[in-house]
């Protein structure tokens, strides 16, 4: 059995039991007055839009410090496709989406072949824009060989003899570098060419030990196939059983086909 406490000790007992309940009141309930309360509140609701202000100024910042021109931060090439970034350079924060507002005469974009027929080639681009390509934008030497031919886009004449057709150059799911040279009409499709001479400017600086870039095929020899690469004074070969190793054997190139070359 428990000893009996006497009264004083019973009072003294009871005391931080008391100061305990005020400390932390039932129910949810606060020891201060409504208008503090109110006070409180809105103090906290003003820092609160105060700090995401800072939040947001501080992202727009950091968005507009992020844009950055790479051709310019690469050295200026213009190619868009071909710059290395340098050790330390300074790189965006952000990709913006490809919109068609957003493009221009000149602009650089990775597509797919979708469609190809004798009138033209159908590219899908990011975004779920389209792009089509006519004979003579697609490739430098296919564009010699009907301009020799007297061969008129647009127009209805058939296609010259002994010239190859877009179908014989280039397959459906073959992923290609283009370049914006029409943005009228349809507002979902675009003007596109794949000649490798506007692609990869008109300098040699482009060219450069383990630089991949566009070529096309501009003749057809007994082991392999003459490149160019659309810049004066600069040829390709590639070998037919490098290429056969990367498409299979049996796999080959007409002249006007345009590859990927490194």
């Amino acid at each position: 059995m428990a000893p009996k406490r006497s009264a004083p000790q019973a009072a003294a007992a009871a005391e931080p039991a008391a100061e305990e309940e005020v400390a932390f009141p039932r129910g949810g309930g606060h020891s201060l007055s409504a208008l503090e309360a109110k006070q409180l509140r809105a103090e906290g609701a003003a820092q609160a839009r105060a700090e995401a202000a800072a939040g947001g100024r501080r992202n727009k910042k950091a968005r507009t410090e992020g844009e950055v021109d790479l051709d310019a931060e690469f050295g200026g090439s213009g190619t868009g496709f071909l710059g290395a970034a340098p050790p330390g350079a300074k790189l965006p924060k952000f990709v913006e989406l490809l919109k068609f507002k957003g493009l221009t005469v000149g602009t650089r974009v990775w597509g797919v072949v979708t469609e190809a027929t004798v009138r033209h080639l159908t590219i899908s681009l990011p975004h779920g824009l389209r792009g089509t390509v006519s004979p003579p934008e697609a490739s430098d030497v296919l564009s010699g060989m009907l301009k020799k031919a007297g061969y008129v886009a647009g127009a209805k004449t058939a296609w010259p003899a002994g010239v190859p057709q877009l179908p014989q150059l280039f397959y459906i799911g073959q992923l290609v570098r283009c370049i914006v040279v029409d943005v009228g009409g349809d507002k979902k499709k675009v003007g596109l060419s794949l000649n490798v001479g506007r692609l990869n400017g008109s300098g040699t600086d482009t060219l450069h030990l383990g630089a991949v870039l566009p070529a096309v095929v501009k003749g057809v020899e007994d082991h392999g196939y003459s490149l160019s690469f659309g810049i004066k004074g600069a040829a390709g070969f590639l070998k037919k059983a490098d290429h056969e190793a990367a498409f299979g054997g049996g796999a080959g190139l007409r002249a006007g086909a345009v590859v990927e070359a490194a």
